[in-house]
Order: C-alpha cells, then structure tokens, then sequence
C-alpha cells in the first residue's frame, strides 16, 4: 500500500502517491499519469498493483488534491490544471531521477495520462519507456 508523499515543485510542494515494491532496490520506476478525474482511488490502486510487480510507482497530483466524480467536474478540472500537467509530470521524472533506489524510468497514462506521457517521452529523453493508454497526442 502506497502513500502520499510532497517533492519539490518550482518553489512549492508536489502531493503525490508513492507505492514501493517490497524489498530493496534498485529499482525501475515509473511516473503513473492520472486520468481526467484526478488522482482519484483507481490510479491509486494501479500504482499499488504496479508495486506488486516490482516498480516503484509515483503518481503526481496534477490537480492539487482535486477529484472529478463527474464527467463535466472532470473537464473543468483538466481545463484548469493542464497547462501546469507537464511541468508537475517532469518534476515527478526529476524526483525518481534524483532517487538512489531507482534504476530505470518509465511513465504510464490514461486518458489526459496518456497525452502526458507522450509529453514527457517526447520531452525527456532520458526517459526509458513511455505507455500511453487512449487519449490525444
């Protein structure tokens, strides 16, 4: 079971869900990009499951704590907050980057996730693998 945690966030703070894989690392990492509803309980749980398997995962909170529990709260909140998405989604890949148990990074996303993960695949090349689940390039 994962937890919150803050890292650094141009002079602010980040929220975001970190799920450790059990033993010690190295490990491969990977930036979990919530859909359009938020860092709801769902990418939660994929974060979770995706420890399980050995990843360490972090889920960055792109919408400051924020839920969507319908479609049109879901759109409001992508409306407001993208813009800032990709700059939160490369200072979760700095944040594993600095991390002396991570061995490789890659970002996984769904929805508007998915359009983030391209984001950071096209914009880190550093990045190790990129998996993008629907959305818009």
């Amino acid at each position: 079971m994962g937890q919150f945690i803050e890292i650094s966030y141009q002079q602010t703070r980040l929220r975001a869900y970190e799920a450790r894989p059990a033993g010690a690392g190295p490990f491969p990492a990977l930036v979990v990009v919530q859909e359009w509803w938020g860092l709801n309980r769902n990418i939660q749980g994929i974060a979770d499951r995706l420890a399980a398997e050995g990843y360490l995962a972090l889920a960055p909170d792109l919408y400051d704590g924020q839920v969507g529990d319908s479609s049109g709260e879901a759109q409001k909140l992508m409306s407001q907050y993208n813009s800032a998405a990709p700059a939160k989604c490369a200072e979760a890949f700095d944040a594993l980057s600095m991390n002396q148990d991570v061995r490789k990074i890659g970002t996984i996303g769904w929805c508007m996730g998915g359009r983030m993960s391209l984001h950071l695949a096209v914009n880190q090349p550093a990045l190790d693998a990129a998996v993008i689940y629907y959305g818009r390039p």
